[in-house]
């Protein structure tokens, strides 16, 4: 069975000039969440992370971690 939950994500960016639009900030927080899952399951033990930083294919380099509001 699939699940889905509404979680937030603050998202920033290192690219300097450009605008992070909403679909680049979705696309960082699915890599990260990706990112993060694989590494869980690959290593064995959870571990716990404030931030990440991903690349998103066509922009650069994001900061991704959990938001205030979430449920």
């Amino acid at each position: 069975m699939k699940v889905k939950l509404l979680v937030e994500f603050d998202v920033t960016s290192e690219v300097d000039g450009d605008e992070l639009s909403e679909a680049h900030a979705k696309s960082a927080a699915s890599q990260a969440v990706y990112d993060y899952l694989a590494l869980v399951k690959v290593s064995g033990y959870t571990s716990e992370a404030d931030e990440v930083t991903v690349h998103v294919d066509g922009y650069g380099a994001c900061e991704v971690k959990l938001g205030e509001d979430h449920e």
